[in-house]
């Protein structure tokens, strides 16, 4: 059973850092993407912060829906075809003459791309409890890297067209769907598989339950505080330095690839720091918090 399960943490990681690339590589361009669709920058914005509020609203209600169905179905038909699904959001949106269409191809991208939560739950099954804790660090650096590179990759695309990067991102769900495919083992056996409990699939429900786990719901609340203003500058960032100093993807991409090295270093050297024994009060704790948490 071991050896079986061997493929799976690499696939898990590739995957990750695969459709985090994909999704940073059309960070910097959707704004322009719309622009050719709309009449003015009002209406520009507008849609723009709907596709992403849309991308958003079918990821919090599919991410514990999926996860519930993976542990009646399994892990490994729900990742394959999640995967199908972002790599068919990014089709659609590749060749939409049409605002709704790219709605819609959002909407697609949102309910796949909460499949992150079945990624997760594969690495549990597949990890000791000795060696899930790095695991998961590794998981959460491919996520970053992917986001680091993505960026500056879809600007640099950007020239040869604006909808090339969301081909370049259609061939790389494809190339890691074929790698799942016949690689990917599953890992939940089914004498460990459950009915999907709808109730606990509703995010909701699900959120409340999380704040009422002992030391556990003061830390929600603050992710909550810390990552909603965080969030709004992200999503603002690009249309602000477009519409304030004429940016183009290209230079957006560049900015965004400066943040993600700035954050990457800063939860790793100054992390690091921190941890020492001379930082031991609270107040070093709660700065550490702070930055574990963004």
């Amino acid at each position: 059973m071991q050896v079986r399960r061997k493929p799976g943490i690499p696939f898990i990681l590739v995957t990750v850092f695969l459709d985090t690339l994909a999704f940073g590589f059309v960070i910097p361009i959707l704004p322009a993407l719309v622009a050719t669709m709309t009449p003015d920058k009002q209406s520009q914005a507008y849609w723009y912060g709907l596709l992403l509020g849309s991308f958003g609203f079918a990821q919090f209600f599919s991410a514990p829906l999926l996860g519930a169905i993976s542990d009646r179905c399994g892990r490994r038909s729900v990742l394959l075809v999640s995967i199908f699904g972002i790599g068919l959001n990014f089709f659609i949106t590749a060749f939409s003459p049409w605002l709704w269409l790219l709605l819609v191809s959002r909407l697609i991208g949102g309910a796949s791309g909460a499949a992150f939560t079945v990624a997760g739950a594969y690495v549990a099954d597949v990890t000791s409890e000795e060696e899930r804790s790095r695991a998961f660090g590794l998981l959460g650096a491919m996520f970053g890297l992917g986001f680091i590179c993505g960026p500056i990759l879809g600007g640099l695309l950007s020239p040869y067209g604006l909808r090339l990067p969301y081909f370049a991102a259609t061939s790389f769900c494809l190339i890691n769907w074929v790698y799942g495919f016949l690689v990917l083992p599953e890992s939940l056996p089914a004498n460990r598989r459950s009915a999907i409990d709808f109730a606990k699939a509703n995010p909701f429900t699900a959120l409340i339950a999380l704040t009422k786990v002992h030391g556990i719901g003061s830390l929600v609340w603050v992710f909550i505080l810390t990552a909603f203003p965080q969030f709004i500058l992200q999503s603002t960032w690009i249309l602000y330095t477009t519409f304030r100093f004429g940016w183009g993807p290209r230079k957006n991409g560049l900015s965004l690839f400066v943040v993600g090295i700035a954050s990457a270093v800063g939860q790793t050297l100054l992390l690091g720091f921190l941890l020492t024994e001379r930082w031991e009060n609270s107040s070093a704790w709660s700065c550490l918090l702070f930055c574990r948490l963004r």
